[in-house]
């Protein structure tokens, strides 16, 4: 009878090990689910980041290429403005040559005109 009791006392405890062992199992399980449902949403905001990188290297890539054409009008500007100084500069350098001429012409009308009235 006390084997009996033996066998039965160590089946009750290999029972309550199993149970707590079903039931870790079944916290594992759960564990596991859970990660792989944290690894899937990992893997899509990896993803989304990716996309959103590569979104950014594009407008980079476009903003380096405004950057290059804003610098070449700049250039084209600033020789165009050299170019128009140039123009400028030569009209007035004219004019005064042209007022000078005007000036000497007039200097000459009067002294032919004051030479005509003697």
């Amino acid at each position: 009878c006390e084997l009996l009791a033996e066998g039965l006392s160590a089946a009750l405890f290999d029972s309550r090990r199993l149970e707590f062992c079903l039931l870790q199992n079944a916290h594992l399980e759960e564990s596991k689910v859970n990660l792989e449902h944290e690894l899937a949403s990992a893997r899509a905001t990896e993803a989304a980041a990716y996309e959103h990188s590569a979104a950014l290297q594009e407008e980079v890539t476009q903003l380096e290429a405004t950057a290059t054409n804003t610098s070449a009008l700049e250039d084209e500007y600033s020789t165009a403005m050299a170019a128009m100084q140039i123009q400028i500069d030569g009209a007035l350098e004219r004019q005064v040559e042209l007022s000078d001429t005007r000036d000497d012409l007039q200097h000459s009308l009067l002294a032919s005109e004051a030479r005509v009235q003697e």
